[in-house]
């Protein structure tokens, strides 16, 4: 792993590259889809995960992309940052056709737009008319109050008892 490690040193100069234990390269956003069908070209054939990370304080949204060579055995996670502000990408769907997915989940929950990726629409919530829920300024305990009859003074425990109590909660067990 480490002339891997060292390889990539030398290939993305202005790239910043750590290994801990796994190898992260982090790039600028123009440089993200050129990594990614680099890592792709040269025996990355699975991307493992894209998501994203909401760092409201900074003002950023981080996009990861965990690459895997199936060859060789090993695992690269491709980083950038995006602002919050204008939180569009170009799409890594042609190199990745599984990324279409991902894109769909960032794009409902994070409010990330996919540029190329025509393919943007509900993933899970249906008909949300509401900010994306995993940004963090969603505030979800105050979405609840205002759309579900949740009372403020009891526990999420015994708010769960009195669901069970009255048969508004179920559990299917798969056999």
């Amino acid at each position: 792993m480490q002339s891997l490690f060292e390889d990539y040193k030398n290939i993305f100069k202005k790239a910043k590259i750590t290994e801990t234990p796994a190898v992260k390269v982090e790039v600028k956003l123009d440089d993200f889809v050129g990594t990614v069908a680099y890592m792709k070209d040269h025996g990355f054939n699975q991307l493992t995960l894209y998501t994203a990370v909401d760092w409201i304080k900074e003002g950023n949204f981080e996009l990861v992309a965990i690459l895997y060579n199936t060859s060789y055995l090993q695992e690269i996670y491709v980083k950038t940052f995006i602002k919050r502000t204008e939180p569009r990408i170009e799409t890594i769907k042609d190199l990745y056709p599984q990324a279409t997915t991902y894109e769909r989940e960032m794009h409902e929950m994070f409010g990330i737009d996919f540029l190329g990726n025509e393919n943007l629409t509900e993933f899970v919530l249906e008909n949300w008319q509401f900010a994306p829920p995993l940004r963090k300024d969603f505030d979800t305990r105050q979405f609840v109050k205002d759309y579900y009859e949740v009372e403020d003074d009891i526990s999420e425990r015994e708010y769960i008892n009195r669901q069970i109590k009255y048969g508004r909660f179920e559990y299917n067990e798969r056999s």
